[in-house]
């Protein structure tokens, strides 16, 4: 199955031991969505009709896991911020894949990063 991992991740995964591991498929890729600088050093993604830049990661059942636990343990430390893990089309300059990523269900009064890039 196939991850696709922006933001922060994105920029450090292979620092990462939890991301480490994980095969990259693509350092350039793109889904549609909004991207939003939370204010507390990590974007959040919602669906939207924009591009939201990251890498395209392979990952197996117990990383999926291990990036479920992530999501739940941070959701519990940083209210009100929630994510949840969608599968959405996910666009390289060779292919188009179905990847998980997690995407954050309300933005408001968050500002948005126009260019769909975490840096």
């Amino acid at each position: 199955m196939y991850y696709f991992a922006y933001g922060v991740v994105a920029l450090n995964y292979s620092k990462n031991p939890l991301y480490r591991n994980m095969k990259l498929i693509s350092s350039e890729a793109w889904v549609y969505g909004r991207l939003y600088d939370t204010g507390l050093g990590f974007p959040a993604m919602t669906e939207g009709e924009s591009k939201v830049h990251g890498k395209l990661l392979q990952i197996d059942e117990e990383q999926l896991s291990a990036l479920a636990s992530l999501a739940a343990n941070f959701d519990e430390l940083n209210e009100p911020f929630r994510f949840t893990l969608h599968s959405l089309p996910v666009y390289t300059p060779l292919s188009a894949y179905e990847a998980l990523v997690f995407v954050y269900e309300d933005a408001e009064g968050l500002p948005p990063i126009e260019d769909g890039i975490w840096r």
